[in-house]
């Protein structure tokens, strides 16, 4: 005699191995459930099987499917662009009763930074006009940049050892480049001073991307007058004649 398993039921299926999952942003992570029936043994695929329906709850907007396989197996798939816990509950059965074992956790990380994503603050320099993307700095005085990384998806990261920050500001063939203060990977910093007024093409990469917003331009104006670097020319430079 062949003695063939019965009709799965939700109550009797399980999860195959370790359902709690740490996924990257933006990559799929997938969780396997094995239909079985009443007395625990594991159903074929077949037609008119045990459905499921998964649901996800978390900070953010988030893709779950489930997508059935061979040997009465299916797979639920989750993807989150959003940083955070989730958890992802499925149901199945006439009553839509919980699978044993869910909801399952899912902890969703950052991915690398990208450049384009990262934003830069920028001190020591300002909008030439409300309207204008070119910035204005004093001769002599420091121009700060600060660049918090972000992912692809606008989540706070961290810079990795081998990715680079980079400002170099170019004039009359002239090229002059920030210095990376250095510090924590979670934020750069990097600084120049320029001595020589002009207008300057600001360029900048991060994790070999452009930053956003850039190339722009960077008016540098004269500072403030310093009598011991003025000259006097003209007939006031051959004497005062008195009387």
């Amino acid at each position: 005699a062949i003695c063939e398993p019965n009709v799965a039921v939700i109550q009797s299926c399980v999860l195959l191995g370790d359902s709690n999952l740490d996924l990257i942003v933006g990559k799929e992570g997938r969780v396997t459930i094995q239909r079985r029936d009443a007395y625990g043994n594991d159903c074929p695929s077949r037609q008119g099987q045990l459905a499921f329906r998964c649901t996800i709850d978390g900070p953010g907007l988030a893709k779950c499917d489930v997508i059935d396989g061979s040997y009465g197996r299916s797979d639920v798939v989750v993807k989150c662009t959003i940083i955070g816990r989730y958890f992802v509950s499925v149901s199945g059965g006439e009553h839509m009763d919980s699978l044993p074992g869910a909801p399952f956790e899912i902890v969703v990380t950052p991915s690398i930074a990208a450049g384009s994503a990262c934003v830069t603050s920028i001190y020591g320099a300002q909008l030439a006009s409300p309207d204008s993307d070119a910035l204005v700095a004093v001769a002599g005085d420091e121009v700060i940049a600060n660049v918090s990384p972000k992912d692809i998806y606008g989540n706070a990261t961290s810079f990795t050892s081998d990715q680079s920050i980079f400002f170099t500001a170019v004039m009359d063939d002239e090229e002059y480049h920030f210095e990376n203060r250095g510090g924590p990977r979670a934020e750069a910093t990097l600084s120049a001073s320029f001595q020589t007024a002009g207008s300057y093409l600001l360029s900048a990469d991060a994790a070999e991307e452009p930053l956003a917003g850039y190339p722009r331009i960077l008016i540098v104006v004269p500072g403030a007058t310093d009598p011991s670097k003025c000259m006097v020319f003209g007939e006031a430079a051959a004497g005062v004649r008195v009387g």
